[in-house]
């Protein structure tokens, strides 16, 4: 119980650490933005997507809507980790789970991409069958066999 409550607290501490160096570069950011609109463009030019480096390219996009509608939300604690799940969730994955604000976000980046079809919460049944889809179509045809995550719903 010691070893799992000493991970908590660093995670905890990790996650400060995390939202403090992203508030920081999105006020930073945010600051020559207000300035010069065009410093954006040159602090953190828009990327290609690169099938190579997708999450550079999730990074680097989600971070510039941040400074562009920094005035529309106040980011909050967890929003930093949000923020690093949605990264790697987009960039690696074939389909994801966020909350709708980090779905839209990722559906905002620009086009074409080969990221994740990203689902929120109402969208667990779409999501479900297109991850059933994925492994039957990984396992080849699979008729009468029940849905893999049938037991999910």
């Amino acid at each position: 119980m010691d070893w799992l409550e000493k991970d908590r607290v660093e995670l905890e501490g990790r996650k400060e650490q995390i939202y403090n160096a992203l508030l920081q570069r999105i006020a930073q950011l945010r600051a020559n933005y207000e300035q010069r609109p065009d410093a954006l463009d040159e602090e953190m030019p828009s990327l290609p997507f690169d099938s190579l480096q997708p999450a550079t390219f999730v990074l680097n996009h989600l971070l510039r809507g941040l400074v562009r509608r920094a005035k529309e939300f106040t980011l909050k604690r967890n929003d930093a980790i949000d923020f690093c799940h949605a990264v790697v969730a987009a960039a690696y994955g074939s389909v994801a789970t966020l909350d709708k604000q980090w779905k839209r976000r990722v559906e905002e980046l620009p086009k074409p991409n080969g990221l994740a079809k990203i689902y929120y919460p109402p969208e667990i049944d779409q999501f479900l069958d297109e991850l059933d889809g994925l492994v039957s179509a990984r396992e080849g045809s699979r008729e009468g066999a029940p849905h893999v995550y049938e037991d999910l719903r």
